[in-house]
């Protein structure tokens, strides 16, 4: 699937692609002076200084968070950089734990439905009937 930003192709943003590839944050003190984001990207955009980290998890980037500082060149210290770090880390777990729970639900989902039906046929067996006998007679017998 091809993105695109006001008609510029996220691939070709060299910003995006540092991203992607490095999977590291990228600090830039000037945007005025660096070439990663395209000037009529830029245009109309109060963005003096910036750092883009990259969002994922092991099978991946997902995304990127773009922090700007709008109307100071800014220095970014030592601290601010290993701020950036472990930002980026928590978030990378953040969402591989989403990851791995969605991974879960599919799992559950399939080991009810093997348990269910049959395996060769995929038509619900006996522990289903069983099952859906007994729900039915325990909502008749409360009538």
């Amino acid at each position: 699937m091809k993105r695109r930003c006001q008609d510029v192709q996220i691939g070709d943003i060299p910003l995006a692609r540092m991203v992607i590839e490095r999977r590291v944050p990228v600090i830039v003190v000037d945007a005025s002076h660096d070439e990663l984001i395209p000037s009529e990207l830029l245009e109309g955009m109060p963005m003096r200084s910036y750092v883009a980290m990259p969002l994922g998890t092991s099978t991946g980037v997902r995304g990127a968070v773009l922090f700007t500082s709008s109307t100071i060149q800014r220095r970014w210290s030592q601290g601010d950089r290993m701020l950036i770090e472990q930002l980026m880390l928590e978030s990378d777990l953040v969402l591989e734990n989403a990851a791995l729970r969605e991974v879960e639900v599919d799992r559950q989902r399939e080991l009810s439905r093997r348990a269910l039906h049959d395996p060769l046929t995929g038509l619900p067996n006996r522990a289903l009937l069983d099952d859906r006998l007994t729900t039915a007679l325990q909502a008749t017998s409360r009538r």
